[in-house]
């Protein structure tokens, strides 16, 4: 048997491709998302400011600073003024050492020892501090001196601590016997000077005022309301 190979044999075959069946491509599948983050509690207690608040100069006082509580946290309530009962002992008790304090301090110039006797308790009050102040209308005569008043201050312990109030001497015949102008004659000024009809009858009531040059009169105070 002969050996010698065949030309077909002999010469170079080109590659077979092995015959598949084109299926369609699979769409590309979306790229997986990274988990949303959770909220950031801001009121952690990690992101709460700690120490001092910091003190920002004129070129970063934009900057926000955040200052947060926990929820639920009780926010504290300021002690509000309370008005005492002049009733109550320790109002009276309060209202005795301010006049103790007038007579002292202010007697020498506005009428002695008992200068106080001129004085009409007219509110007492303890505030948030737990100091207590007296308020004391003057009077003259039995007359209302208007717009002054003397008011006591007593510290936590008490004890009258001050005494804030501008008085002067008032002559000692102002509020007595009859004034040089009627009742009637101030209503009706006042009403001239008021220019307007009123729906309410104004009332008078005599006062000691002191004037433009610091000096003490007679006087009516008119309302209408």
């Amino acid at each position: 048997m002969s050996t010698t190979p065949s030309i077909r044999s002999a010469a170079p075959q080109p590659a077979v491709q092995p015959s598949t069946t084109e299926q369609p491509s699979a769409p590309a599948a979306a790229p997986a998302q990274a988990p949303a983050a959770a909220p950031q509690d801001r009121y952690a207690a990690s992101d709460r400011p700690s120490g001092p608040r910091p003190q920002l100069s004129g070129a970063d006082r934009s900057t926000p600073y955040l200052a947060s509580m926990h929820v639920g946290e009780e926010i504290p309530q300021r002690q509000l003024t309370r008005v005492m009962s002049l009733t109550e002992p320790a109002a009276q008790d309060a209202v005795a050492k301010t006049a103790d304090g007038i007579n002292q301090q202010m007697g020498p110039r506005i009428g002695g020892r008992d200068a106080a006797d001129a004085f009409i308790p007219k509110a007492v009050e303890r505030d948030e501090l737990g100091m207590t102040h007296v308020r004391m209308d003057r009077t003259h005569n039995g007359v209302p001196v208007l717009g002054e008043q003397v008011i006591g201050h007593l510290g936590q312990d008490g004890n009258l601590s001050s005494l804030t109030g501008d008085v002067q001497a008032i002559p000692p015949e102002l509020g007595r016997g009859e004034t040089k102008v009627s009742q009637q004659q101030a209503v009706d000024a006042a009403m001239k000077a008021y220019g307007q009809a009123s729906d309410v009858p104004p009332t008078a009531e005599r006062v000691i005022v002191q004037d433009a040059n610091g000096q003490y009169r007679d006087a009516y105070r008119v309302a209408t309301q």
